[in-house]
């Protein structure tokens, strides 16, 4: 437990960070914080000539003046990739533990040293522990969060290496269950920040719609991978790059939010066969018509570039015949 905090702790706070890709935080010099008032009106009076009975006093700065662009470190992508596949090896390495007699020998992953990855993941990323729970609340809720929830989204933006941790541990499940409140507050900005711009979005600035749909996508992917959310709502990570801002943020609320929110992410969804894997069973999980509905409507009225996604979400459906 113990290294596991360390390591975690190590890449994800300290200077290492930027060796996973982590943006570097902007320092102000010594010298800005020894700047008085005072001195400044001193060089104003002697620099500036002024009509009789009349002054002219600096308003000072609030707070430290236009923010300075933050960088990320001066890391090749291959660079930044291979320490990142490296780190997660070493965070595997320290998840295992031996199995089998001493004629099959071997190592396997600890489910009870990933769920502490999870929890570990959670008390860094979310220091608050009001409302750190499993469950998902109404989606008006979120107005009691929502500065919490944009910190947690920050953080995820600033630091990749955290999208990376949510997917080694959505690989184990039912881990991923215990991060509940990190996707919670992901999607909850998601669908604040898509309610807020217009369908015109990906032509008036492309560049941010690009950053949007791609943290969209992360996070769908990362709830499917972890089994969190069952088919066809496993694929709508497929779906949003065809439809407009509007309906994903319909998508969002109507179909990913109502379910999580009505089936809390508890291991006790899954369960153990007799290999040992844990799961949900995919044709037994399918969710109720009241959480596919929307996603249904919004396909059918842009089928003619998610026909082929239609077909295998809603028609060619799985059974356990």
């Amino acid at each position: 437990m113990l290294a596991l905090r360390e390591l975690l702790e190590g890449a994800l706070f300290s200077d290492t960070k930027m060796l996973f890709g982590a943006k570097a935080e902007s320092s102000l010099k010594p010298d800005d914080f020894e700047k008085l008032l005072i001195e400044q009106n001193r060089k104003n009076s002697k620099s500036i000539v002024l009509t009789k009975n009349s002054s002219v006093l600096h308003g000072g700065v609030i707070g430290n003046g236009r923010k300075k662009s933050i960088s990320s470190a001066e890391l090749s992508k291959e660079a930044i990739s291979d320490n990142t596949e490296q780190f997660l090896r070493t965070l595997k390495a320290c998840c295992t533990v031996p199995v089998g007699d001493d004629d099959t020998a071997g190592v396997d992953v600890s489910v009870d040293s990933l769920t502490s990855v999870s929890l570990l993941l959670v008390q860094f990323v979310s220091p608050d522990v009001m409302y750190n729970g499993l469950p998902w609340p109404e989606e008006e809720f979120c107005k009691v969060t929502i500065e919490r929830d944009f910190y947690i989204r920050r953080l995820f933006n600033d630091t990749p290496l955290l999208w990376d941790l949510l997917t080694f541990v959505a690989m184990y499940r039912p881990t991923l269950c215990y991060c509940s409140v990190l996707l919670r507050a992901i999607t909850a900005t998601l669908i604040h920040q898509w309610n807020s711009i217009g369908d015109q979005t990906h032509l008036v600035d492309p560049s941010k719609y690009k950053a949007m749909l791609d943290t969209t996508t992360k996070v769908l992917d990362v709830m499917a991978l972890g089994q969190l959310l069952p088919p066809p709502l496993s694929s709508i990570r497929d779906v949003i790059p065809y439809v407009k801002c509007s309906e994903i943020v319909q998508i969002l609320r109507d179909c990913v939010w109502n379910y999580m929110r009505d089936n809390v992410p508890s291991p006790a969804l899954f369960n153990c066969d007799s290999s040992g894997m844990v799961w949900r069973d995919p044709t037994t999980a399918r969710p109720p018509e009241i959480y596919t509905t929307t996603l249904r409507i919004i396909m059918q009225q842009n089928i003619e570039t998610v026909g082929h996604l239609y077909c295998h979400m809603f028609i060619k459906i799985p059974s356990n015949e």
